[in-house]
């Protein structure tokens, strides 16, 4: 029997000296569709 491989991978890139940068306005959108979409599950899987 083979041994599974684990689904979470090690970065081997550094992303220290990475400098992110979030748009407020696109983070707010972004915001409001997960609540959406997670409400939406919610509510199929409460009826399941």
């Amino acid at each position: 029997m083979e041994k599974k491989t684990s689904y979470v991978k090690d970065s081997t890139r550094d992303l220290s000296k990475l400098k992110q940068i979030v748009n407020p306005e696109l983070k707010k959108r972004n915001d409001k569709l997960i609540k959406a979409l997670v409400d939406s599950l919610n509510k199929r899987t409460a009826l399941g």
